[in-house]
């Protein structure tokens, strides 16, 4: 059963008889996916290649979890409740997984084979600990403090190593993805609003949107192959 929340205060329209809350976060939700779309195309051609099909894998999930979250989490809320939201959540989670390994073999070959190994542990402990606690608390921030764990922390330093022994251009994106999250957090938090059509969630999810195509260019710009 949905919970038992009002959403009456939420702006709305009405389309072939359904009732769609917040349509201007559902449009700026699937156009992020829009964005994932594209970057799938242009890496499935590869896929065969270890890190282009974990890239593909990051831009598969992301683009489910931005689907679902703008449809369900928020266009449908009032039928679903907040365990509508709770899908979108865990594909964000698992698309940034996928991004985490692809880089983690992007830096293979500039470590031990057993830093990498513990590493790949790391990518794959680090997922099912996040999952599981947004199950059990169903909270938007438990998909945040991942973001910040698995974006800033994990793929950030890593690919400042890859930076410092490469110069690699595709790290260079990986930072403007990094800041354009940042931005997108802080719009977020912000609460910016240029009225019901354009809020702060639909403002966040234009650099969101940008984060998400800069990291697939960076995997891109360096041919799908390991740094080094």
């Amino acid at each position: 059963m949905p919970d038992q929340v009002s959403f009456s205060h939420l702006h709305h329209v009405e389309f072939l008889g359904l009732t769609i809350l917040e349509p201007s976060t559902v449009v700026s939700s699937l156009l992020m996916t829009a964005v994932c779309a594209a970057g799938c195309r242009k890496s499935l051609p590869f896929r065969q290649q270890r890190i282009a099909f974990l890239t593909t894998g990051f831009l598969v999930f992301m683009g489910l979890a931005t689907a679902i979250g703008g449809i369900l989490g928020h266009g449908f809320i009032y039928k679903t409740g907040m365990a509508g939201k709770l899908p979108g959540w865990l594909c964000g989670i698992i698309a940034l997984a996928f991004y985490e390994r692809g880089v983690m073999y992007r830096l293979g070959g500039l470590v031990e084979p057993k830093l990498l190994s513990r590493l790949l542990w790391l990518n794959l402990l680090g997922v099912l600990f996040f999952v599981i606690m947004t199950v059990y608390y169903c909270r938007f921030q438990i998909s945040q403090y991942h973001a910040i764990y698995s974006l800033l922390l994990l793929i950030g330093s890593m690919e400042l190593y890859i930076y410092k022994k490469t110069r690699s251009a595709g790290s260079i994106y990986v930072f403007l993805a990094i800041a354009c999250g940042v931005l997108a957090a802080l719009t977020h938090l912000s609460g910016v609003s240029l009225g019901v059509w354009c809020q702060a969630n639909d403002i966040s999810h234009i650099p969101m949107a940008a984060s998400i195509w800069l990291l697939y260019a960076a995997m891109a710009r360096n041919g799908f192959e390991k740094a080094g």
